[in-house]
C-alpha cells in the first residue's frame, strides 16, 4: 500500500495536519489532523509501498510497545487514511 503522493503533512500552528497539494482552497470543515503516532508512520512510510507488518514495526521500534497494541494503532491509522482516500491498496 502507498500514502496517495498529492497529500503532504504540514506543520501548522503546533499540529500536523495533512494537505492536499493539488487544491488551491482548503476546505476547512475535513482537516486531517495527526497525532504523533500517526505523524511518525507518515514520516517513515510515505513516498514508498508498505505493508501493515512494516508500519507495525515502526511504532513497536520507536516506542517500545507490544506487537499487539502498535497493530491495534495501525490498523486504525490505516482504516482512517483508506476512508479519507489518502492511502491506496
Amino acid at each position: 500500500m502507498r500514502f496517495d503522493s498529492k497529500y503532504k503533512v504540514r506543520a501548522i500552528a503546533g499540529e500536523y495536519i495533512v494537505v492536499d497539494q493539488g487544491r488551491s482552497k482548503v476546505d476547512m470543515t475535513q482537516i486531517i489532523s495527526l497525532n504523533s503516532s500517526a505523524h511518525l508512520l507518515w514520516e517513515q512510510l510515505s513516498d514508498k509501498d508498505f505493508t501493515t507488518e512494516q508500519a507495525i514495526q515502526v511504532l513497536t521500534g520507536h516506542y517500545h510497545i507490544p506487537r499487539e497494541q502498535a497493530a491495534a494503532d495501525v490498523e486504525k491509522f490505516l482504516a482512517s487514511m483508506r476512508e479519507c482516500h489518502i492511502l491506496h491498496d
